[in-house]
């Protein structure tokens, strides 16, 4: 049963109009515009229908009353962030919604690196945060070799890749919050296996494109590291890194073109593999910092070419733990707050933070439970085509 709310809209639309309290400037990757201000309503309404529709009573006064923060309540309908199979997208071409134009599998660089652009930008449309491509590198060297394609040509296609990735294509005057995953050197998981051109496995193995793959790094590198033409820097794609034993052994002038980057603009993501005990043919980098564990997948994602992408999360909650440290470290006495200084004190009061904390997160776990069950039929019932066809259930 619906719970009744009330919005007053015409505050609603003078607050973004006047840039008025901090939910008009809370996404820093939108300016000041009329999708923005479309996108500031539009969230408010959603956001709200959310509490009162999806939510139970105690997640709602939770949130409202700061114990817990839902984020992207405007996304409460979709899912968080994902990381995709871009072997898929090789596989099928893009496409396979309805009424949509589709593409071909891409047979040459420059399709492959659109095919790419496309995927992001429409994918961001149908969930509320980043969305990722592993392995960018070691997937994409064999269409560089077999398109004969010089440096320059290379590195004109991934400044297209770049600039596209980095226009405001989203409601809300939005760029597409991206992360690529770069495997620096050739992936041990798919070193072995077949290329795919053209939407078909061939007899060459990855592993043979080690050169291709350092030319698609040195361009991406060369180009976040001049920023655009007044030397911005650009927002996206978010880049990681993986560090293996072999990454010291690989092109020395890529690692110091690396670390450049790394000291203009603190940009890259690492993911050490070094003593760490991770298995790089096992350990997928998603969005927002998401790492995933393919082992640990119950159900494996993908086919034989989405092994271990088309992961990601359902949504985030976060509890304030401050608020909650700061409750219990005062002793309620006689209605006025004292601060807890004895030792008995400090271990009631830490008794106390514990049991609050306990409580908030059952909340935030049943909380990211509803939203599951959400999401599970809103893909079923095609609210989210292009993520129904490429990844099927959540």
């Amino acid at each position: 049963m619906a719970r009744k709310s009330s919005l007053d809209f015409t505050a609603l639309v003078n607050e973004y109009i006047r840039q008025d309290g901090w939910k008009a400037k809370a996404n820093s990757n939108s300016n000041y515009s009329l999708s923005g201000l479309i996108s500031h309503t539009s969230a408010s309404v959603l956001g709200k229908y959310a509490l009162y529709n999806l939510y139970s009573d105690e997640a709602r006064l939770a949130h409202d009353r700061g114990f817990i923060h839902i984020h992207d309540l405007a996304h409460s309908l979709v899912g968080y962030c994902a990381g995709w199979s871009l072997q898929k997208l090789l596989m099928d071409g893009f496409g396979g919604v309805p009424g949509q134009v589709e593409t071909k599998p891409a047979h040459h660089f420059s399709t492959a690196v659109q095919h790419v652009v496309y995927y992001i930008n429409v994918m961001y449309q149908e969930w509320a945060g980043a969305q990722a491509f592993s392995s960018f590198d070691t997937l994409l060297a064999p269409f560089v070799h077999f398109d004969h394609l010089t440096y320059r040509q290379v590195y004109q296609e991934i400044q297209k890749l770049v600039h596209s990735l980095n226009l405001p294509s989203r409601w809300g005057f939005e760029m597409p919050f991206s992360n690529l995953t770069f495997d620096w050197v050739i992936s041990p998981d798919l070193a072995e296996q077949n290329i795919v051109l053209g939407g078909k496995p061939r007899k060459e193995k990855y592993k043979e494109f080690q050169k291709e793959a350092d030319m698609i790094n040195r361009a991406f590198l060369e180009i976040v590291f001049k920023g655009d033409k007044n030397g911005r820097p650009f927002t996206f794609p978010i880049p990681t890194y993986n560090i293996t034993k072999e990454f010291f052994k690989t092109n020395g002038e890529n690692q110091e073109l690396l670390f450049k980057v790394t000291a203009k603009y603190g940009l890259p993501y690492f993911q050490n593999y070094l003593g760490s005990n991770l298995d790089p043919g096992s350990i997928r980098a998603m969005c927002c910092r998401l790492n995933m564990n393919t082992n640990e997948l119950i159900r494996q994602p993908g086919n034989l070419w989405a092994k271990g992408d088309s992961t990601g999360s359902v949504g985030v909650v976060t509890i304030n733990l401050n608020r909650l440290a700061y409750l219990t470290k005062k002793a309620h006495l006689g209605g006025a707050e004292v601060v807890a200084s004895s030792p008995s004190e400090v271990s009631k009061a830490e008794k106390e933070f514990f049991k609050l904390l306990s409580k908030y997160l059952k909340i935030a776990k049943d909380s990211l439970e509803i939203k599951r069950k959400v999401v599970e039929k809103n893909m079923a019932d095609g609210l989210m085509p292009y993520s129904k066809h490429y990844l099927g259930t959540v």
